[in-house]
């Protein structure tokens, strides 16, 4: 075997292998994804997209997706990032108004399933799955009648059952028993009294039911027979149950073997207006007998309990998961012997009622081995899989929360509700069903990891610039021929579907002319004292900036600002407008007849001749636009009249004074009809200066500079007045501005450094968003809470009886910044709040203290700013990479980490109403536990 290991296209493990007459042959056994270089990239929001390309919601709010230029040569591509789990969607039909979903064996001992059980309000209706030889997909699902089981009334459980080698089927008012083989049924059980209003069971045979008046009742099947063991009266009408067995091999979710399922010995119970949970007994000879009662410190019951045991076998974490009504779950370790719970945990998963439902996940996992774990699926308007991460020698599980991508089961960019599912596994896959309002979806699960990456190639085309165009629903990229026979390199724009990323369009640039600067932006047509709305309202154009490279030039002296419209429907008037449309005779005729036809191409509307290359581009007040050429910066605003479009150079506003400006930022909160008046400026040497647009003298100012020598590689405006950049020494650094009014004009005008750090990796863009959705809103943030452990019924005190403030109030985080490396890295920068970092930056400290490094390397020293004449300690900045580590410790190492925190007493920092910065608190002393640090880390990697 070999590693061929590459730079610019993914690294690959090979086999070379001997073929007939002494040849080798080279076989792919794995590749290795590598995303390196990243040149340019952008994001798109996951919302809702209508069909004018708006996207409801903002970056800020939805998580994103990334689309990056990536690799070099022959092997440049396009890459789609994107975090969480996808569904492939393998079938879908229109089935609304499901209410439950179950899948059911022929005889318990088959490893396939044949029966999909749909419950709707008043009816169960059933699917099953036929292998067909003529079938080329291997299989069809069509309806059918089960004859024991009862159609006219709505489901409540269904499974199949090793006693008997039944299937049970459980409705409002009785509990069948049916032969797998005959479906002829063996025993009915039925409530005479009372309606079934909840029912739970697991495939040894057990169920348990709740009867309208809170009355429990638990049966288990014996000899073909339903038997009734006992009852119990809770104090309130029962809302969810659970009888899960908690072993290695869950029975709800088992390899079928010729082993008997194991027997639960706990049941799980949550009540109607009751903010508790109860842990009853299901062993010994008084069944239903409480155990534990299980505080939930909460406004909202229970909606959906799960006993699970995640993990790969045998070193899986046994766990009661708790989905609440409005969207959050709570978790617990448990012990079984003694019957204990510790290491709470809540996060918030969404806004609507969670229920969670057992699969077992075949494919890769997320330490890319193929194991065969539990996973568990909370439906909701956020759909999750929850699973265990990490190391499974820890002393408490590490749960991971993977976001469900359905966007390839609705539509790109639609987050899509799920209300039920339940696993089907078939000869050739194993699949999900899963069903929203309307659809029933069958689909492939992807693998469990944090990021999933599609590549695109490009046929030998290397990418260098990228811009996501909303209105024409597409992807504009600049990329650079390198197999031109002619050896110039020629440039070429080509046009992507966002979808499907089938080209749409292509437009060659000149010889020479190589793409520097691409954006799409709104424009506004300037004043012209028109009174027709449709020459003042804004329009959404594509914007490259481009050189001339002559081989004989040191710096391009030539270049061109060129304008396109490409908008996903084009009017009759729209294509007529340019000779050079891409539609037919036919297409023409059809618009004549007014109608609108589908067309995306880029049309070329006006251009602008520069002196010079065309660095960067970028949107700026009142629906304008900022344009750097070589060293000048320049304001452009649109104009469109009779028919003309133009963009023309502000007079007198533009400035000088730059070596040569590669990077333009402006502060925007939606379009560019938001941006304030002030824009950053990345120099190639004299790091980042703050330019201000004067509208009553019409012109452009610099207000403020940073007087370090920093070779910018990348800008971004984090706020108004605070900057963030990055330099070719692989550092990173923030710069604030001084707008205090009493201040004097010497500090106005110097920017600060306020943080500096080594990141060790080259950035090539930093960009606003975020690649996973906020786990709590802002009104209602999800807390941190201690650990309670319950032994016996009885409840404990927390170990720490002094609770640390520091843990008792949400993470709070401002920024969220995006950036990529030469390397192929993508990182996230976040804004935290003084009390935040404090904490996290004591951690830091206590970690790079307490625990060695690799190869015994100092943190310190590696992290420290180091340029090529300056070398300054980190500050500013805390190591997330480092602080994170700590969930993979040993608890010993734990327990050091925790005790210097304990010593040090940096975290004790309260922020001040407006959050901004803090004091050391004056009152008591408090003491970190380690069950409190974990969570606090936990909700910080949750963030990201």
């Amino acid at each position: 075997m070999l590693f061929v290991g590459s730079q610019f296209g993914d690294s690959q493990l090979v086999m070379l292998e001997e073929a007939e007459q002494g040849n080798i042959v080279v076989r792919v056994l794995e590749e290795y994804t590598n995303l390196g270089p990243i040149m340019d990239f952008d994001i798109v929001p996951t919302g809702q997209m209508s069909r004018s390309g708006v996207v409801s919601g903002n970056v800020g709010t939805n998580p994103c997706q990334i689309v990056t230029c990536s690799g070099g040569s022959k092997d440049g591509s396009l890459r789609l990032v994107r975090n969480g789990i996808g569904i492939e969607e393998q079938a879908s039909v229109e089935f609304g108004g499901i209410k439950g979903l179950w899948s059911l064996r022929s005889r318990f001992f088959d490893e396939h399933d044949s029966y999909l059980v749909q419950s709707y309000f008043n009816e169960t209706r059933i699917l099953g799955f036929g292998m067909d030889d003529d079938d080329e997909d291997g299989g069809s699902m069509e309806e059918v009648i089960l004859a024991g089981f009862d159609a006219g009334c709505s489901t409540l459980f269904a499974a199949n059952v090793f006693h008997s080698d039944g299937m049970v089927q459980i409705t409002s008012k009785e509990i069948r028993l049916v032969a797998a083989e005959s479906l002829e049924i063996q025993d009915i059980w039925k409530s005479e009294e009372r309606a079934i209003t909840v029912a739970s069971g697991n495939e040894s045979g057990q169920i348990v039911l709740a009867l309208r008046g809170g009355v429990l009742v638990y049966l288990e099947i014996v000899d073909h027979r339903i038997k009734e063991i006992n009852r119990a009266q809770m104090e309130r009408e029962v809302s969810c149950l659970n009888l899960n067995p908690l072993s290695t091999t869950p029975a709800a979710a088992m390899d079928i073997d010729q082993a008997p399922p194991s027997p639960s010995t706990l049941l799980a119970v949550g009540l109607w207006d009751d903010f508790t949970v109860r842990l009853l007994s299901l062993d010994g000879t008084t069944p239903l007998t409480q155990l534990l009662k299980i505080e939930l410190t909460s406004d909202t019951q229970a909606r959906s309990l799960i006993l699970c045991s995640l993990g790969p076998s045998p070193s899986s974490h046994h766990m009661l998961l708790i989905g609440l009504g409005d969207g959050n779950l709570i978790s617990y370790c448990l012990n079984l012997h003694p019957l204990q719970i510790h290491s709470k945990k809540k996060v918030s998963l969404g806004t609507q009622s969670l229920s969670l439902s057992l699969f077992r996940n075949t494919a890769q996992s997320i330490n890319a081995k193929k194991e065969d774990t539990t996973c568990v699926f909370a439906t909701g308007d956020r759909p999750t899989v929850i699973y265990a991460a990490g190391s499974s020698t820890r002393q408490t599980v590490k749960i991971g929360y993977a976001n469900v991508n359905l966007s390839a089961a609705a539509t790109p960019t639609q987050q899509m509700i799920v209300n039920n599912i339940t696993s089907f596994k078939t000869k050739e896959m194993s699949c999900l069903c899963l069903s929203d309002e309307s659809t029933l979806r069958i689909g492939i699960i992807d693998d469990i990891q944090k990021l999933h990456v599609q590549t695109f190639p490009l046929g030998g085309l290397m990418p260098r610039r990228i811009a996501h165009h909303a209105p024409g629903r597409c992807f504009v990229v600049g990329c650079v021929n390198a197999d031109d026979q002619k050896g110039t390199m020629s440039n070429v724009i080509k046009c992507f579907d966002d979808n499907t990323f089938e080209e749409i369009d292509h437009v060659d640039l000149d010889p020479f002319e190589m793409v520097l600067s691409l954006a799409s932006v709104v424009l506004k047509n300037k004043d012209t004292g028109s009174t027709d709305a449709a020459d003042n309202q804004e329009k959404s154009f594509v914007i490259v900036g481009t050189a001339y490279a002559y081989p004989d030039e040191d710096e391009p002296t030539k270049g061109r600002i060129l304008v396109f419209e490409c908008n996903a429907l084009a009017s009759q008037d729209d294509i007529m407008e340019t000779s050079d449309s891409h539609i037919d005779n036919d297409d023409a005729n059809n618009n004549a007849m007014g109608m609108s036809v589908l067309s995306r191409s880029l049309r070329h509307v006006t251009e602008v001749i520069t002196r010079g290359g065309v660095h960067s581009i970028c949107p700026f007040v009142e629906s304008s636009l900022l344009v750097s050429v070589n060293s000048k910066t320049t304001l452009y605003r649109y104009s469109f009249a009779d028919g003309m479009h133009e963009l023309q150079p502000e007079t007198g506003a533009s400035h000088h004074g730059h070596i040569l400006t590669l990077l333009l930022k402006s502060h925007t909160t939606g379009n560019n009809a938001d941006c304030d008046n002030i824009a950053i400026v990345g120099d190639l040497m004299r790091s980042i200066s703050v330019l201000e647009y004067d509208k009553i003298n019409n012109t452009i100012e610099e207000v403020a500079r940073d007087y370090n020598a920093n070779w910018v590689t990348a800008v971004e405006m984090l706020a108004s007045d605070v900057y963030l950049g990055a330099e070719n020494w692989n550092n990173l650094f923030i710069l604030k501005r001084n707008t205090n009014p009493n201040a004097s004009d010497e500090l106005k005008c110097r920017l600060e450094t306020q943080a500096e750090f080594h990141l060790g990796e080259m950035v090539n863009k930093f960009m606003k968003g975020s690649l996973v959705m906020s786990s709590s809103s802002p009104s209602t943030p999800a807390t941190a809470t201690t650990t309670q452990s319950f032994v016996n019924g009885e409840t404990l005190p927390p170990p720490n009886t002094t609770a640390s403030s520091i843990v008792s109030h949400p993470i709070q985080i401002g920024s969220q910044t995006l950036y990529a490396t030469v390397d192929g890295s993508i990182g996230v920068i976040l804004g935290l709040s003084q009390s935040t970092f404090a904490f996290f930056n004591t951690l830091e400290r206590a970690m790079a203290k307490e625990i060695p490094g690799l190869g015994e390397l100092s943190h310190d020293e590696f992290r420290a700013f180091e340029a090529e004449r300056k070398l300054h300690p980190r500050r500013g900045f805390v190591d997330g990479d480092l602080v994170e580590s700590f969930l993979d410790l040993r608890r010993e190492q734990m327990e050091i980490v925790v005790k210097f925190m304990n010593e040090d007493g940096g975290w004790e920092v309260e922020d001040d109403e407006e959050g901004d910065r803090g004091e050391l608190t004056d009152a008591d002393p408090a003491s970190l536990t380690v069950e409190e640090v974990v969570t606090r880390v936990e909700e910080m990697s949750r963030l990201h």
